[in-house]
């Protein structure tokens, strides 16, 4: 085993409509650090929601409501003051933050829709998320609150993401990922003018 590593303060921020892989991303990336001898401090918004409820109520597909300025207070206290930090959830956009580097992560729709269906999402809370993707409305609203934003679609912006967030951790040479914009839109028509069972 590698020894530990003292990393410079890193906050990371990880976000995108629910289902596209933030979770299985976030613990890739902290294998990755690990490995490279940097420890890193993982914080589910969703479980900060729940465990200090963060939270009004529930809105009509059973989601919770939440209160910002309460989440903004308790993300403040989890968020380490040193070392790495990586932050997950589709609510970093309320959480106040403003991470070193964010990366949105995106995916078809097909795919998504396939795995929400998989989750037993209700058609109107799957055809929210899928309009969401396709607007990439979570990645627009967290893009002006990172100082570093990028967006990945597939496995190898994926990787590329993870590559350039160790080298940034452990003080080595880091290459930026390159820029790129996703588009959903045609897949969305295509969605609309076939016809599908989620209502478009």
């Amino acid at each position: 085993m590698k020894d530990k590593k003292r990393a410079n303060r890193l906050l990371i921020g990880i976000t995108g409509t629910p289902g596209v892989g933030k979770t299985h991303f976030s613990k890739e990336l902290g294998r990755k650090l690990e490995s490279l001898g940097i420890p890193s401090k993982t914080i589910e918004i969703n479980d900060i929601v729940l465990k200090k409820h963060v939270y009004s109520g529930a809105d009509e597909f059973g989601s919770k409501i939440i209160v910002e300025r309460t989440l903004r207070e308790e993300m403040k206290k989890e968020v380490s003051d040193a070392g790495v930090t990586i932050v997950v959830g589709h609510l970093l956009p309320e959480t106040g933050l403003h991470p070193d580097i964010c990366i949105a992560l995106r995916q078809d729709l097909k795919t998504l829709a396939n795995r929400l269906s998989k989750r037993h999402y209700p058609t109107a809370k799957i055809r929210e998320n899928l309009l969401s993707e396709a607007y990439d409305d979570i990645g627009t609203r967290v893009k002006s609150m990172c100082h570093e934003f990028y967006e990945a679609g597939n496995e190898e912006q994926r990787q590329k993401a993870i590559q350039y967030i160790c080298g940034k951790a452990s003080g080595s040479k880091a290459i930026r990922p390159k820029k790129v914009e996703i588009d959903r839109f045609e897949e969305l028509k295509e969605l609309i003018i076939k016809g599908n069972r989620f209502g478009f």
